[in-house]
């Protein structure tokens, strides 16, 4: 499963962002294995960066994303490209794949 975890920084020690659309990066991991880190080129737009995002996502084959919290217009472009959302709240990317994975 390609997994994108919404993150203040570039690697696994990284807080997760609490908001998807205002991430920094998003790290790809396919399972356990680490893709690439993709830079959020609209973590400082004011409206549709979320929708953006999501096209983003689904051009790298994300089945499913992680962050704190979403807007209600990234919740419903990610459901249109079919990839799933996860909340996570307080932890680093690495816990954050951890708490995925044992989903």
């Amino acid at each position: 499963m390609r997994i994108a975890i919404a993150s203040s920084g570039k690697d696994k020690n990284s807080k997760i962002s609490p908001l998807a659309e205002q991430a920094k990066y998003y790290l790809l991991y396919e399972d356990r294995k680490f893709i690439e880190s993709i830079r959020n080129p609209f973590v400082t737009k004011k409206g549709g960066a979320g929708i953006l995002i999501a096209k983003i996502l689904s051009g790298h084959s994300v089945e499913l994303a992680a962050a704190g919290h979403y807007s209600l217009d990234m919740v419903n472009a990610l459901k249109k490209k079919k990839i799933k959302k996860m909340e996570l709240h307080d932890m680093t990317v690495k816990q954050a794949l951890e708490k995925v994975l044992r989903m």
